[in-house]
């Protein structure tokens, strides 16, 4: 993981964090750690790679990549 950039984790992640998860936990079934880096990833504006996107579906602001 040497070649990749590490960011931390702002308060203001984890506000957003809890909002999400306070939205759309029992809904979606989506995870605080899915919260937490959806909440980085708008603040970064950068999208998400993931193969799981069902999680980040409900999130507005963000978007998904799927690597492959």
């Amino acid at each position: 993981l040497t070649a990749f950039q590490q960011t931390p984790v702002h308060s203001s992640d984890w506000d957003q964090c809890l909002a999400h998860f306070r939205r759309h936990h029992l809904s979606h079934g989506i995870g605080w750690q899915d919260c937490l880096i959806a909440a980085a990833a708008i603040r970064l504006q950068l999208p998400v790679a993931t193969l799981n996107d069902k999680h980040f579906r409900p999130i507005s602001n963000r978007k998904v990549l799927r690597p492959y």
